[in-house]
């Protein structure tokens, strides 16, 4: 048996999700209130590794602007990856707002970041927007919720993989 395959394969970056460092996406906060820091020098390079910078992505938050996550550097950023079928998921997002209430009562400069997929069963779907709002409504969501697009399920498995 003898298999041959031949072609050529061509990509390209997609910079509404993955952004140019150097530019910013807009002035001022973000409608939604997060704040729009600078972040300095960053070095990035896309590999998910304890002590190295997280890798910057843009996705659309609940007010429906595309938040560059770089935008929340000086925060301590807890990162959420959940699906809205996820009873575990549920239990955390539960009591999320009671421990970041607990955290800042204690001076610490914090935010999560949920990023919210389509189910277990589409995590590479864009959740719809009724899914979003009722995620948010149903926990009491305070700080950015933003639509997954598949950016995690990518991401995290090679990052688990290797720790």
């Amino acid at each position: 048996m003898f298999l041959e395959a031949t072609g050529s394969l061509q990509y390209t970056r997609d910079p509404s999700v993955v952004p140019d460092p150097d530019v910013l996406p807009h002035e001022g906060n973000y409608t939604c209130g997060w704040p729009q820091n600078d972040p300095g020098d960053l070095e990035l390079d896309y590999t998910l590794e304890v002590g190295k910078t997280f890798p910057n992505v843009h996705l659309k938050d609940q007010c429906g602007e595309r938040l560059s996550l770089w935008d929340l550097y000086g925060h301590w950023l807890i990162l959420d990856t959940t699906q809205s079928d996820c009873g575990p998921c549920r239990a955390m997002a539960a009591q999320s707002e009671e421990a970041l209430s607990e955290l800042r009562e204690e001076g610490h400069l914090v935010m999560m970041v949920s990023f919210l997929g389509n189910g277990l069963s589409a995590p590479f779907e864009t959740p719809s927007e009724t899914t979003l709002e009722g995620w948010i409504q149903s926990y009491g969501l305070q700080d950015p919720v933003l639509y997954d697009e598949g950016f995690t399920f990518a991401l995290f498995p090679k990052f688990i993989e290797n720790f």
